[in-house]
């Protein structure tokens, strides 16, 4: 049986592989910043962690936790009559430039234009500027 203390060492390593593996996007240099608040037993402004008595909680910096999609248009298993001119996608996090969008219609690529991220950071915006054809369209993006 593992002790405690080889317990903790194995989630802290896999804590700091998933950092590794959500940070490899990100260019941002922003750690998460804990404030001393009268009444705390210790705190250290600037680290990432906190110690009261033998506690111990790790925060994340908000940098390196993955975004989540959360809408499209269109809308995700849409059926539309035209395909249409441009794809939007949601997410409920600020997007980096390396951000990006392929599209597909019955599994061969279609010619995109330059992406934006809008000003809030949260929403990608691709035109379709390849033939716009029948068929099964399939939006494959990886969000950072």
């Amino acid at each position: 049986m593992r002790s405690a203390r080889s317990k903790l060492l194995l989630l802290l390593s896999l804590s700091v592989l998933t950092l590794f593996i959500f940070a490899a996007c990100s260019d941002d240099d922003d750690g998460a910043v804990m404030e001393k608040k009268d009444g705390e037993a210790m705190v250290k402004e600037g680290d990432t962690m906190k110690k009261e008595g033998d506690a111990m909680m790790v925060k994340l910096p908000d940098s390196i936790i993955a975004p989540h999609f959360v809408s499209s248009v269109p809308k995700h298993g849409e059926a539309l009559k035209t395909a249409p001119d441009k794809i939007m996608l949601n997410f409920n996090f600020n997007l980096h430039r390396d951000s990006s969008v392929k599209l597909t219609v019955d599994h061969n690529p279609v010619a995109l234009g330059a992406q934006t991220i809008s000003a809030d950071e949260k929403v990608i915006t691709i035109p379709i500027t390849g033939e716009r054809k029948n068929g099964v369209y399939h939006v494959i993006y990886k969000a950072c």
